[in-house]
């Protein structure tokens, strides 16, 4: 289970704040590279991820990368107790009003750094094989 009062937990505040700036973000477990992501997914996004996987099984990350409108507000303060830490999904991404923005461009490196800055207790991890994980 899950206690969302531990202290070692990234900040709400955060998290949001992350979302507000387009970042696609995926939740990592204590040892900070494990997604935690077993059971996140609704049955009908679950059903989705299957439909949309050239091999016909759910992958709860890239149903993440693949669906800017999957985390919001209330889905972020519900799935808190998930975020130990947290890493970002390489590749495109929805910013609010300018869609498509390329992660590894100067302009949302940029914006990275500032963000960095902001945050220094924070932990962004950058994971370009992610994918690799899953299998």
């Amino acid at each position: 289970m899950h206690d969302s009062t531990h202290s070692d937990l990234i900040l709400l505040s955060t998290l949001i704040e992350y979302h507000t700036m387009g970042f696609k973000t995926v939740p990592l477990c204590e040892d900070g590279k494990t997604p935690n992501v077993s059971g996140l997914l609704s049955a009908e996004e679950r059903q989705r991820s299957i439909d949309e996987s050239s091999d016909r099984k759910e992958h709860q990350v890239n149903y993440i990368q693949d669906h800017p409108e999957f985390w919001n507000k209330e889905r972020l303060e519900k799935e808190r107790w998930r975020f130990r830490n947290v890493a970002t999904l390489l590749g495109r991404i929805h910013l609010t009003g300018v869609d498509g923005r390329d992660i590894d461009s100067e302009e949302v490196f940029t914006m990275r750094a500032r963000l960095i800055k902001m945050l220094p207790d924070v932990t962004i991890v950058l994971i370009s094989l992610f994918f690799e994980l899953l299998k």
